[in-house]
């Protein structure tokens, strides 16, 4: 365990959009957590990103009384996953004073060790982030179709340290006490599209920002109904293919860039075709066959400069 969890501040924040009874089920999991800390060094913070309806604020004003830790509400009006992510960082690390900000999504739960595994490895691997194993929980039947999808598997290296993480559902991050503060930011251009927790990551690796994975950390995010559909399958692979041709472009140079984005594009094509054909009659496989055409067709999206704003 850390060698001084006992004197740590640790907040743990929650941006939220519209999810008030998941955002509930989170939070009542945080309640739930166990470890070498006392109660007074965490604070609960949920960004809610709603300026309309504020559902994340009023759940914090049901539950805030009885809660076993500080719970705070905080608006960000302005519409953007990075705007909200933004905050959450200057909120922990300077008006709070955090030594390590935990970040999980409002879909999201976790195991009640979850926090204690997570101060565990960074302590011993002496990192500045750190990221869980990502589980999905299936919030009714999926079709067929859909059983088993790559789309819904996150991959879940062994424990350890790692080149650097790809997303924010469930991570630790240290205070960079020793970077400058423009440097942990996120890029408000992928507000509304996603792609920003990677390119986040990428610009702390290029500061010489270590990263490890906990494979025993596990949260859960819960998949319901609407996002166990043919369409939305093929609108998040459309958006995954999108934003990492955004990322290649950004974050190579032009020549790697650009053969690294033409050899995707064919081996994509070549599944697809393969996997539509020679397994027409695997609904399964036809699937992420026809789910490859889309990643195809996002890279394009990005190439001609067409992009779409699946957060909006």
């Amino acid at each position: 365990m850390h060698p001084q969890a006992d004197h740590l501040r640790i907040v743990i924040a929650i941006p939220s959009y519209r999810r008030a009874e998941s955002l509930a089920r989170c939070l009542d999991s945080i309640s739930a957590l166990t470890g070498p800390f006392e109660d007074r060094d965490i604070c609960v913070l949920v960004v809610d990103n709603d300026a309309q309806t504020q559902e994340a604020l009023q759940v914090v004003e049901r539950m805030a009384a009885g809660f076993r830790f500080a719970l705070i509400g905080l608006l960000v009006e302005t519409r953007g996953i990075s705007q909200v992510r933004n905050a959450v960082l200057d909120h922990g690390f300077h008006n709070q004073g955090a030594d390590f900000i935990a970040m999980v999504d409002d879909d999201q739960w976790l195991e009640s060790d979850w926090l204690a595994q997570m101060m565990a490895v960074q302590a011993s691997h002496q990192v500045d982030v750190v990221g869980c194993r990502v589980v999905a929980d299936f919030m009714g039947a999926a079709p067929s179709s859909l059983h088993g999808h790559p789309i819904y598997r996150l991959s879940s290296p062994q424990t350890g340290r790692i080149a650097r993480l790809e997303g924010t559902c469930g991570i630790l991050i240290k205070n960079p006490k020793g970077l400058p503060h423009e440097t942990l930011r996120f890029d408000t251009s992928f507000s509304l599209t996603g792609g920003g927790d990677t390119d986040f990551f990428l610009h702390l690796e290029r500061q010489g920002g270590k990263a490890a994975f906990c494979a025993e950390a596990i949260a859960h995010e819960c998949y319901p109904a609407d996002r166990q559909t043919v369409a939305w399958v093929r609108l998040r692979c459309e958006r995954l293919g999108m934003t990492d041709t955004i990322l290649r472009l950004r974050h190579a140079t032009r020549a790697k860039a650009y053969s690294g984005i033409a050899l995707r594009i064919i081996l994509a094509m070549g599944k697809g075709t393969i996997y539509t054909t020679v397994y027409a009659w695997y609904p399964l496989k036809r699937e992420i066959g026809i789910s490859s055409f889309y990643r195809v067709k996002g890279r394009l999206r990005a190439l001609t400069g067409r992009l779409f704003e699946m957060y909006r």
